[in-house]
C-alpha cells in the first residue's frame, strides 16, 4: 500500500522498480530502457498489440498504444 512520501514505482514486495510512462504524443517506444533485448514478441491482450522484450526466461518491458495513448513499461 502506497504511503505518501514513497517512492510510488517501487515495488515494495522486492524493492525493484517498475516505471510506467504514458503520451498522447509519442507513437514509438517511450519506456525509457533502449537495450537491445534478445527477445521481442507481440500479442494480442484484450484485443490490442503489446510488445514483450526479455531474455533469459524474463520480460523486461511492455508497450503499447490504445484510445491514441503510447504506453510503456519497463522493470528493474
Amino acid at each position: 500500500v502506497y504511503q505518501a512520501g514513497e517512492d510510488a514505482t517501487r515495488n515494495q514486495a522486492a524493492g525493484k522498480r517498475i516505471v510506467y510512462r504514458v503520451s498522447n504524443e509519442i507513437k514509438e517506444d517511450i519506456s525509457g530502457d533502449y537495450s537491445d533485448f534478445r527477445v521481442t514478441a507481440n500479442e494480442k491482450v484484450n484485443g490490442t498489440k503489446v510488445i514483450f522484450k526479455g531474455g533469459n526466461k524474463m520480460v523486461y518491458l511492455i508497450g503499447w498504444t490504445k484510445d491514441g495513448q503510447t504506453h510503456g513499461m519497463y522493470f528493474e
